[in-house]
C-alpha cells in the first residue's frame, strides 16, 4: 500500500509540476506596438529608471521616465522587445514583454 501510494504521489508531484510549468508560460503578457523607426537590434531587453510625480493637486501621480527629469528614479522597468517584421514606411511591428509589471511600463518602454 505504501508503495502505490508513493508512486501515486510521485505521478501527482509530476504532474503539478508540468500544469504549474505550462501555466506559468501561459501567463506572459505579450503586446504588439506600431513604431516609428527600427531599433538597432532585432530584439533585446530594455531597462527604463522610472520616476512617480505628484502633481500640484495633490491627489494626482505621473509617471514619468527618470533619466528625463531632475527627480530621481526610484523604480526600475524591464521590458523585452523583439521586431516581428520589415520597417514599411518608416513605421515597425514590434512584440512587447514586460518583465516588471509596472504601471504604464508598455508605453514607456516604447518611447
Amino acid at each position: 500500500m505504501g508503495l502505490a501510494l508513493s508512486q501515486s504521489r510521485e505521478i501527482l508531484l509530476s504532474y503539478l509540476l508540468f500544469a504549474w510549468n505550462n501555466a506559468c508560460e501561459a501567463t506572459y503578457q505579450r503586446y504588439w506596438a506600431l513604431v516609428i523607426g527600427t531599433p538597432n537590434e532585432k530584439e533585446g531587453i530594455i531597462h527604463t529608471p522610472i520616476s512617480k510625480v505628484l502633481m500640484n493637486d495633490g491627489k494626482t501621480e505621473r509617471v514619468m521616465l527618470g533619466y528625463h527629469s531632475s527627480i530621481k528614479p526610484h523604480q526600475e522597468v524591464i521590458t523585452e522587445y523583439r521586431v516581428l517584421g520589415l520597417k514599411i514606411n518608416g513605421c515597425s511591428w514590434i512584440e512587447i514583454r514586460p518583465l516588471t509589471y509596472r504601471k504604464h511600463q508598455v508605453f514607456l518602454a516604447i518611447l
